[in-house]
């Protein structure tokens, strides 16, 4: 049920109809995260990467209804979920959430996470993804007046 609220509010967004998206996403979510790993027969790292996408497409729709501060709360749960069950997207979780903190007016908090970002993506063969976490960290110093430090990843 999670999986096909999911797909279905994914649907929704791309349509513009925030409305129906948010009450899908939210029940796939609700689905996802009261279910115990163990009672699913799916691979522990399958249910790890759908729980993952389920949580980012709540936090983009936070994100395109404006509400920063529960999308805070949501990519801070995904950076958590993603070090226990799925470290291969925790470097996107972290610059997802290094963003939102921007958007927040938290930008140390976001250098925090975002250097965290940099250094697993520092070795990628992702230069898109490395490029991004790096003019993200160029804002982030700039807005607190750091303009050498802003200056260096740019």
């Amino acid at each position: 049920n999670g999986l096909i609220a999911n797909l279905e509010a994914l649907h929704f967004l791309k349509n513009g109809d925030l409305s129906t998206a948010g009450v899908l996403i939210h029940e796939a979510w609700h689905n996802v995260s009261n279910v115990s790993i163990d009672r699913l027969d799916i691979e522990e790292s399958i249910v790890g990467r759908y729980s993952m996408q389920i949580i980012e497409n709540l936090a983009l729709y936070y994100g395109l209804t404006k509400d920063w501060s529960q999308s805070v709360d949501i990519f801070q749960k995904a950076v958590e979920l993603s070090k226990q069950i799925h470290r291969g997207s925790l470097a996107e979780a972290l610059s997802k959430y290094g963003y939102v903190l921007l958007q927040t007016g938290k930008s140390e908090d976001a250098i925090q996470v975002l250097l965290e970002a940099e250094r697993i993506n520092e070795n990628s063969t992702s230069i898109d993804k490395l490029r991004e976490v790096r003019k993200m960290l160029a804002v982030a110093y700039y807005k607190r007046g750091q303009y050498e430090k802003s200056a260096y990843w740019v």
